[in-house]
């Protein structure tokens, strides 16, 4: 309880700062960074949603490039990749590393609810483990689900990521314990019932209700291909399709 009320007294930038500090330390990039952790490839969980995905080669936008483990499986692919991370030597060792094996990426350093890039450019967007969860308020998730949206080409797939739990305790008094020291310290003020400091190192969003999570990914201007929860599974993953001006 003391370590999520202290996360109450941060803003929602603040909380992104905290986690790129946290993933910005020399130790930090080295685990991501490390030949055996790269040469795992994608999970089977990240293979059963990649088979969902009727977008099979092109540009490819990652958002969390890490040290290249994603970058260099999808590239090896035959996807054009470019990676996105909010930490200048994440997106320098995923480069290198892919060099290494053989392989071109791209790289972007930027904070992705903040994404800056050319309307319609890529194919698909594919967003790392947790990482759609590590963005706090539903308004700021919503508003990067516009950017990305944007970034796509017509009918471009986003493959997205997030951390499941529809067994989560919530309890209405904690909820208001929440918002009372959010509200005396100017704090975060936009807390939902999920919201968490993960391992002393970032915020993270645990979502518990599917259809409150459908309603976010349609007003973020996309569409549903596939769904994927499992209530014996912390990592939930939907395949989206940007929508059209005419749907």
């Amino acid at each position: 309880m003391i370590k999520s009320l202290a996360m109450m007294v941060m803003r929602p930038e603040d909380l992104i700062e905290f986690g790129r500090m946290s993933y910005a330390s020399q130790n930090t990039v080295a685990r991501w960074s490390n030949p055996s952790f790269l040469q795992d490839g994608l999970n089977s969980f990240e293979q059963h949603l990649l088979q969902h995905c009727p977008v099979r080669s092109g540009k490819l936008l990652l958002l969390g490039v890490g040290g290249g483990r994603e970058a260099l499986s999808l590239a090896q692919r035959g996807y054009r990749v470019t990676g996105v991370d909010f930490v200048a030597d994440m997106v320098d060792q995923a480069k290198a590393n892919a060099a290494r094996f053989g392989y071109s990426i791209d790289g972007l350093v930027q904070e992705i609810s903040t994404l800056d890039i050319p309307s319609t450019s890529f194919d698909m967007c594919w967003i790392s483990k947790y990482m759609y969860s590590s963005i706090p308020t539903r308004s700021r998730r919503i508003e990067m689900l516009k950017l990305i949206a944007r970034g796509l080409r017509d009918d471009g797939t986003f493959v997205c990521q997030f951390h499941w739990n529809p067994c989560l305790l919530l309890s209405e008094r904690s909820t208001r314990l929440h918002r009372i020291v959010a509200a005396l310290t100017r704090g975060y003020r936009q807390y939902e019932p999920g919201d968490r400091l993960w391992a002393h190192q970032e915020f993270l969003h645990v979502f518990h209700d599917e259809t409150s999570l459908r309603e976010e990914f349609i007003a973020g201007d996309f569409n549903i291909i596939q769904m994927i929860t499992n209530e014996d599974d912390v990592m939930g993953g939907a395949v989206l399709r940007k929508r059209g001006e005419n749907q």
